[in-house]
């Protein structure tokens, strides 16, 4: 009985101190347009324009692609059960696939021949 009493002891411990440590390092869930919220900067590679790209994404939303000319394109995020879905003003639409601070954007749903690879821009930056 001792014994079990010690272990039983020991795993609580230990309980207690992962939820001491995940309380002390909260992850960031992007998972609403507001927590997507900011500017994101990367590359674009595919058809169309190539090279270093901002998105400038508002919490209703609604996001914009600049380019080094300017603006590109305009659009919409919507929630998905995977992420998030897209559609811009240039015809395309596709998927955008978060991971911690970054993002993929694919137009899978029309012709799958672009990527858009992008960081979250931090306020220290």
């Amino acid at each position: 009985m001792k014994i079990l009493s010690t272990a039983t002891g020991l795993m609580s411990l230990l309980l207690a101190a992962c939820v001491t440590n995940e309380e002390a390092q909260p992850q960031t869930r992007l998972t609403t347009c507001s927590s997507l919220a900011g500017e994101w900067v990367g590359k674009k590679d595919g058809r169309g324009y190539n090279g270093d790209i901002t998105i400038v994404i508002k919490s209703d939303c609604s996001y914009e692609w600049l380019g080094s000319a300017g603006l590109i394109t305009a659009g919409t995020l919507r929630s998905s059960a995977r992420g998030f879905n897209y559609v811009n003003v240039a015809g395309s639409r596709g998927v955008v696939t978060i991971a911690d601070q970054n993002a993929t954007w694919v137009n899978t749903f029309t012709g799958a021949n672009y990527q858009v690879n992008v960081s979250k821009k931090s306020n220290a930056q």
